[in-house]
């Protein structure tokens, strides 16, 4: 049986498993290599690994892939960027991994606690 349809909310999510896992928004996409790639979800996988406090994921302009898939990490210690890369691979896909990992003391936050 096919899950059921969701009206047009702007929100951008995928069926796991008979779940709705809501990914982020729509207009909130980095385009990398004609590859959509939603911040939001990258930024799960990478603050479920051992030491990752918070994330920010953005897409940087490159002139080759057109955005690049970066991101600002505040973490306990400095993390293994291979095995962060590996494990956004294993969960989102190789377009999802990000190119530019840096570390972070802290994430600027708007009011609302997103990142400004």
């Amino acid at each position: 049986m096919a899950p059921p349809a969701l009206p047009a909310c702007g929100d951008l999510g995928r069926w796991v498993d008979g779940r709705l896992e809501v990914l982020g928004r729509v207009d909130d996409v980095i385009v990398t290599g004609g590859e959509n790639v939603a911040p939001a979800a990258v930024e799960r996988v990478l603050t479920a690994q051992p030491g990752v406090r918070a994330a920010c994921v953005v897409g940087l302009p490159d002139p080759e892939w057109g955005a690049v898939v970066a991101a600002a990490l505040v973490v306990d210690a400095p993390p293994a960027a291979d095995g962060l890369r590996a494990a956004v691979r294993a969960v989102l896909g190789r377009a999802a991994v990000p190119r530019v990992l840096r570390t972070v003391d802290a994430l600027p936050l708007r009011g609302i606690g997103k990142p400004d």
